[in-house]
């Protein structure tokens, strides 16, 4: 029973997704020849990308050093006064 309704909902509503439903007529065919690849223009060269890839890791770095030296401030501050630990964190959430 539960198959039989899928089965009419997929024919109803889903049949022209299917590629082989789509009538040939409808279809149109591409010279191969007129598709010219050399003629796209090579936005950014792969040194290019290199240069922003390694920029991308230097602010990753950066930041991931910045945020041991910030837990372990936190942690050492924590573990001698909490009130002034949460003081702190928040201060520096606001920054």
């Amino acid at each position: 029973m539960l198959r039989d309704i899928i089965a009419n909902i997929k024919e109803e509503y889903f049949s022209d997704l299917n590629p082989d439903d789509i009538p040939d007529d409808e279809v149109s065919d591409v010279d191969e020849s007129l598709l010219n690849l050399d003629s796209i223009p090579v936005t950014q060269t792969s040194q290019e990308i290199a240069s922003k890839i390694k920029v991308q890791e230097d602010i990753i770095d950066k930041y991931s050093e910045e945020n041991l030296i910030f837990m372990t401030q936190l942690i050492s501050l924590f573990s001698t006064n909490p009130v002034e630990a949460k003081a702190f964190y928040y201060k520096q959430k606001l920054h």
